[in-house]
């Protein structure tokens, strides 16, 4: 089990999941506060590895004995939605920062990130985003957009639920908006595409 205590002396924290005994901990030195986002597992020249989003950037951890890797601090704060990994590229926000895509490059022995793209106007809100293909699908804050993964481009954006959470099953996504509706959507590069929405009962004022 791996946790994210925070602080000078344990950033991350591996756990025996049978025993409760610290397998490892480990200090990251430029990003020692733990943020809200889900940490993610992904691979790299073969090697897997913990990607954390912490309170001041982006962590890449061995998982055998806790040393890190590589950090980046392109996107810093506010930390709340989980990021998505796909082929040495990772994209991660946060709500009035933005959205920032980093690469990761092997130089030597020795792993670095270098910085694709940034911008305000990206998939951020804490609903989350979903990465299918070549696009990333999620909330700008008032809108739903859909963004090209590699270069930032936004390919749509709709206003639609105002924002929403984001799920994703059989081509479709399961929304729900910060307007408290719950619509159905095609998951299409094309454009937004509502295939139905309703409003719950009983919600409170």
């Amino acid at each position: 089990v791996i946790v994210t205590p925070s602080g000078s002396d344990a950033t991350l924290v591996a756990i025996d999941r049978q025993s409760g005994e610290v397998n490892w901990k480990t200090k990251v030195p430029q990003n020692e506060e733990a943020g809200y986002a889900s940490m993610i597992i992904g691979s790299f020249s073969g090697m897997k590895q913990y990607i954390s989003f912490l309170g001041s950037g982006l962590a890449g951890i061995d998982p055998s004995n806790g040393t890190v890797i590589w950090e980046s601090n392109t996107i810093k704060g506010n930390s709340q939605t989980t990021p998505v990994s796909h082929d040495g590229y990772i994209y991660h926000s946060a709500g009035r920062v933005g959205g920032s895509l980093i690469k990761l490059e092997q130089t030597s022995n020795k792993v670095t990130t270098r910085e694709i793209f940034s911008g305000t106007k990206a998939p951020k809100a804490m609903g989350g985003y979903v990465l299918l293909s070549d696009h990333v699908y999620g909330s700008g804050g008032q809108t739903m957009m859909c963004m090209n993964f590699k270069t930032g481009e936004i390919v749509w954006e709709e206003r639609a639920l105002n924002g929403s959470n984001i799920c994703y099953a059989d081509g479709l996504f399961y929304l729900h908006g910060q307007n408290g509706d719950l619509a159905l959507a095609e998951a299409n590069p094309k454009g937004y595409r509502e295939i139905s929405r309703f409003t719950p009962t009983g919600q409170a004022d």
